[in-house]
């Protein structure tokens, strides 16, 4: 028997509403990268992280994780692995940093991290970006979105502009004698 079609569209509902926001970044081998946080008390993190098979170079994947508090203090180690999580209570208000390592030189090579990192605060909002501060989609309204855009168009017509004046220079330039 076939589920009602209002069942399917509440479930269809419910799936599309979970945003999944994740960030991805490459660590070149033998080299670290660190991600922060401003939590403030009693706000809690949890994070996931995985290691993106398809676009690491390095041959050695796995890869090194510190979590620290604002004063230093390890919240969370793991070492060797290929993906894992990490969840902790902020103790007090400050910068908490997640770094990660790949431990392995290997020349021109990279190691892709797709991290998934969302934080409640004690009012029981739950967001991405620090507990501080309001949820992303609230922010991004359409009207602001659209002055971001333009702003990030007069940046890029600027920096085109810059390059191109650049290049005119080390062409004058080269025709010194």
């Amino acid at each position: 028997m076939a589920p009602p079609l209002s069942i399917l569209a509440v479930i269809l509902h419910v799936v599309s509403a979970t945003a999944v926001k994740a960030l991805v970044f490459d660590v070149p081998s033998g080299s670290s990268k660190c991600l922060t946080e401003e939590l403030h008390r009693r706000a809690v993190s949890h994070a996931s992280y995985r290691v993106v098979a398809e676009s690491t170079s390095a041959a050695d994947r796995r890869i090194l994780v510190r979590v620290t508090g604002p004063r230093g203090e390890e919240l969370y180690v793991a070492e060797g692995g290929e993906r894992g999580e990490f969840r902790f209570e902020a103790a007090e208000d400050g910068e908490h940093t997640a770094c990660f390592w790949s431990p392995r030189y290997e020349r021109g090579t990279v190691v892709s991290v797709d991290v998934q990192w969302a934080t409640t605060s004690v009012g029981g909002g739950a967001h991405a970006g620090g507990s501080g501060s309001p949820p992303a989609v609230a922010v991004a309204s359409e009207g602001r979105i659209a002055t971001i855009i333009g702003e990030l168009k007069k940046l890029e017509d600027s920096a085109r502009l810059i390059h191109q004046e650049m290049l005119s220079f080390r062409q004058r330039w080269s025709s010194f004698p």
